[in-house]
């Protein structure tokens, strides 16, 4: 999710603040990942295929050929 220069496409960089705040993709959510980060232990690749799945969601949409394959 990053632009050109290295940062978050989604930060708006005059006021350094999330433009998708609400509706950031879950490893953006410091605090719940680090949490949620604890169950791929017991989870093992579905916690992290759930992040994938969420991350191409948000890029582009559910019912993308992306989340397709």
């Amino acid at each position: 999710m990053t632009d050109i220069d290295g940062w978050c496409k989604y930060l708006d960089k005059e006021t350094k603040k999330c433009k998708i705040y609400e509706s950031r993709p879950h490893f953006c959510r410091v605090e719940e990942f680090s949490k949620n980060f604890n169950e791929y232990f017991q989870f093992g690749d579905k916690f992290l295929i759930d992040c994938c799945k969420q991350h191409i969601s948000s890029n582009y949409g559910k019912k993308s050929p992306q989340m397709n394959n």
